[in-house]
């Protein structure tokens, strides 16, 4: 799945901040939406990554047409964080249908010194064009249950018009169309987008294309977006016990729950500080681990518990487990 290229402006960012800068931070500088209809929201988000060696600050960023709208979610970056600029075109606010929209984003980086990066996006939307709904919207669902969605595409300017292939952005997304109508110049497909089982917890996006016969709207974009809900919640997630003493024990308890019966097989990775023992010995959908920590000695701990399961839907969880002791 994935979560989601014009030349910048090149220039060298500042000597204490090595050889990255601005437009070497972008993973990509240029995004074509392909052909539209008119009306949905085309959203994108070029993502951000601070390679240098000091802080910086992003401004707010400006477009070049008031179709497209721009944001930055996170400012300030320290070295090797990461934010998102998200770009919007509104579809509806295209004034001129059946021929390339391209916009550029201007994004203003402040501090330590000024440079603008831009981007790029472009689409051509077309009034005879239809989709309903715009967007594959698989929702929430828990993993290992798979889901389905479908739209409607239909043309209108060419009796003859064939879709002819399918592809996805996504590993875990299968895509699939068949015509439904065909009346004088209308023509109706049922686009399918079918998200494997196996697909990991996450927020995932994806881009469904579907390919025409008519070379004037060549490739369509269909976004999909899911969240995937792990198989076993797990509360809390990590650990974190600070100001114990050396020598004494701590207990803690973790909750692993799933609306399926399930038995935790095996722990590893405690150590002779830490031990980890499951109190349920049969099947149920709850399952509580009792932690404790007795450190021998003043330092920190950084343990990673891997328990193993037999629910058929997640093999193994991850617990990462920190301790201080004095």
């Amino acid at each position: 799945m994935t979560r989601i290229l014009l030349a910048a402006m090149a220039t060298i960012f500042t000597a204490g901040a090595g050889l990255a800068g601005p437009p070497e931070f972008f993973s990509e500088k240029e995004k074509d939406f392909g052909v539209s209809p008119r009306g949905p929201m085309l959203v994108h988000y070029f993502f951000v990554t601070n390679t240098s060696k000091q802080p910086v600050t992003m401004g707010t960023p400006r477009v070049s047409c008031g179709c497209t709208a721009a944001r930055v979610f996170k400012s300030v970056l320290q070295p090797g964080e990461t934010t998102a600029v998200e770009a919007s075109m509104d579809t509806r606010r295209i004034q001129q249908s059946n021929s390339i929209k391209s916009v550029i984003v201007y994004v203003p980086f402040l501090q330590p010194t000024f440079q603008e990066v831009q981007l790029r996006v472009q689409t051509i939307a077309r009034d005879d064009l239809m989709m309903a709904p715009y967007a594959f919207d698989l929702g929430t669902i828990k993993q290992g249950a798979g889901a389905k969605s479908a739209t409607k595409i239909t043309f209108t300017g060419d009796s003859n018009w064939k879709l002819v292939g399918t592809t996805s952005t996504g590993g875990y997304v299968k895509s699939e169309f068949k015509e439904s109508a065909r009346v004088g110049n209308q023509v109706t497909y049922d686009v399918t987008a079918t998200l494997d089982p196996a697909c990991p917890a996450g927020h995932w996006t994806a881009e469904v294309w579907v390919k025409s016969s008519n070379p004037a709207i060549d490739r369509v974009r269909i976004p999909l977006t899911v969240i995937v809900d792990q198989a076993i919640a797990i509360n809390p997630g990590e650990v974190n016990l600070n100001g114990l003493k050396s020598g004494e024990s701590t207990e803690h308890r973790i909750q692993l729950k799933s609306d399926k019966p399930f038995k935790v097989t095996n722990v590893q990775g405690a150590g002779a500080d830490v031990t980890v023992e499951a109190q349920e010995k049969t099947a149920t959908v709850v399952q509580t681990l009792k932690v404790t920590v007795k450190p021998d000695k003043p330092g920190q701990i950084d343990r990673k518990l891997e328990v193993t399961t037999d629910h058929p839907d997640m093999k193994t969880v991850m617990i990462p487990l920190k301790a201080i002791a004095k």
